[in-house]
């Protein structure tokens, strides 16, 4: 009797005891263990949020990234993200899925990002890297609604940050949800000279296209196209592709040089310090007109590159040579943009390793 008593006793305990431990303070509601990073198309997250009355985080990730598994790990487990279970939902996109107009709306080449929405799908702020010290920081300010904290983390590859970057990617956003809504269109014009980048040019002369104003649909074609440093390039590739239609509709993309490269990226795995690596990256010219390679920027003055100055003929092939001169142990991840008069303009090679 005894006996029952005690685990009578217990269990009481660890009903009322154990579970306050794992209560959200403010609405009494159970806080998982683990929280749950769903997969799916933006629009089904976008619904979901709606429907829940939850405010959405977007994570863009991709494949071979250890910031990423980090950030993905810690938005899981950390008790200090769990706690807001109650309030947000998460969903992971991963590179090269549909929702890739995400990272070229608002200007992303980094991962992992985390875009942050309101229940009815306006854009909130967006959070740069795995900073575990912004994170929780930025999705209580979101609830609370501080503004000056909930654009702390707000950087991509625009030359503005925080509140300014948000105010000019927003109307990029709401022209990309309401493509054929003709009113936002003079907000899209004064994000563009706000701040103009490929992007919002892009949409302006679609937008003017559909409305029958070929002059300014040619302007913002051309403005589009003028901005052609090594991201815009890389992220930005088909789109460009449809802007040079635009101006010449006699444009054929498949008649153009185009690069292929055996391998895009290495994994050099472990070596010794102070060993230099040498590696060949192979490429061949799989169009049908002369290749020509005008740069290979590196991310790093370690890396020193080697490459053909001559032009590539259809179906002939070249080498780039780079040495990594490694001055320290630990793991490296350099990469290395290919700039050329290809269809692909630019192509993104990486070497990862780890030094012991």
């Amino acid at each position: 009797m005894y006996l029952k008593r005690q685990v009578l006793f217990l269990a009481f305990l660890c009903a009322f005891g154990c579970n306050s431990a794992t209560q959200d303070a403010n609405t009494s509601k159970p806080i998982p263990d683990s929280l749950i990073v769903h997969t799916g198309t933006f629009e089904k997250a976008l619904k979901e949020a709606g429907a829940s009355s939850k405010h959405l985080v977007t994570i863009l990730s991709k494949k071979d990234c250890p910031p990423c598994e980090i950030l993905q790990e810690y938005v899981k487990k950390d008790f200090a993200i769990r706690r807001y279970a109650n309030d947000y939902l998460f969903y992971l996109f991963e590179e090269g899925s549909s929702s890739n107009w995400l990272n070229q709306c608002f200007y992303i080449t980094a991962s992992p990002t985390a875009i942050i929405f309101s229940p009815k799908g306006e854009l909130e702020t967006i959070i740069s890297g795995a900073r575990k010290d912004i994170f929780p920081k930025v999705l209580e300010a979101v609830i609370s609604k501080d503004t000056g904290a909930m654009y702390s983390g707000s950087r991509t590859r625009a030359d503005i940050e925080g509140a300014a970057l948000i105010s000019v990617v927003r109307k990029s956003y709401q022209a990309q949800q309401y493509e054929k809504d003709t009113s936002f269109t003079a907000a899209l014009e004064q994000a563009h000279a706000q701040y103009p980048y490929f992007y919002n040019a892009y949409q302006l002369s679609k937008r003017y296209a559909l409305q029958g104003d070929s002059v300014k649909a040619r302007l913002f074609a051309e403005k589009a196209l003028a901005h052609n440093s090594p991201p815009e390039l890389m992220l930005y590739q088909s789109l460009r592709n449809e802007m040079k239609t635009l101006l010449h509709p006699d444009y054929d993309a498949t008649k153009e040089p185009h690069i292929t490269f055996a391998h895009n990226h290495l994994d050099l795995g472990a070596f010794p310090v102070q060993q230099k690596k040498e590696i060949v990256f192979t490429l061949k010219n799989t169009g049908h007109k002369p290749l020509r390679l005008k740069d290979v920027i590196v991310s790093c003055s370690c890396l020193s590159v080697e490459w053909p100055r001559k032009n590539i003929p259809p179906g002939s092939s070249g080498e780039i040579k780079a040495t990594y001169n490694i001055s320290k142990a630990g793991s490296f991840n350099q990469y290395a943009y290919v700039i050329s008069n290809a269809v692909n303009s630019a192509e993104l090679l990486t070497i990862k390793g780890r030094v012991n």
